[in-house]
């Protein structure tokens, strides 16, 4: 997959969540407001080669790994620091839900391996050290009020 098309579905998911017709001008967003600086361009491309090279990172705070934080976890949620903004983020669906057992949103990563235990599939709200996320959408107002959603809170 290409820089290019992550950052379009990031941009995507961000107006959907963030733009329109009845939101306020202070927090409304548009694809054009999404979009990477020479350095994450450069960031995202190697971790996407070196990937293509080596496979998708651990979990584990290991050497192969990214260091991943469950939703509950992550302290960096009201900076908009989440996975659901980053743009190696993948939203799920029922299909996947199903699969690891879960009523909550999950995801997958195109850098980060899921685990394979129902505990450990990649979290909307959760956080790694490989993070790549546009700059609009970081330290943003929803995030400073809104905070973790409640279903996320106090997970095993």
């Amino acid at each position: 997959m290409t820089l290019h098309r992550l950052l379009g579905s990031v941009a995507a998911r961000a107006v959907g969540r963030f733009g329109g017709p009845d939101t306020p001008p202070e927090v409304d967003v548009t694809a054009d407001d999404i979009y990477l600086n020479d350095r994450q361009r450069r960031v995202g491309e190697n971790y996407l080669q070196t990937v293509a090279l080596f496979g998708k990172f651990e979990q584990g705070a290991g050497a192969e790994g990214g260091h991943y934080l469950r939703a509950d976890q992550n302290p960096f949620v009201n900076d908009g620091i989440i996975c659901d903004n980053c743009i190696f983020y993948e939203p799920g669906d029922e299909d996947d839900q199903r699969a690891w057992k879960t009523d909550l949103p999950i995801g997958n990563c195109q850098i980060m391996e899921p685990v394979g235990t129902e505990s450990n599939y990649i979290h909307p709200y959760g956080w790694c050290k490989f993070w790549v996320i546009p700059e609009a959408l970081m330290s943003w107002e929803p995030f400073r009020e809104e905070g973790l959603p409640d279903i996320y809170r106090g997970e095993d």
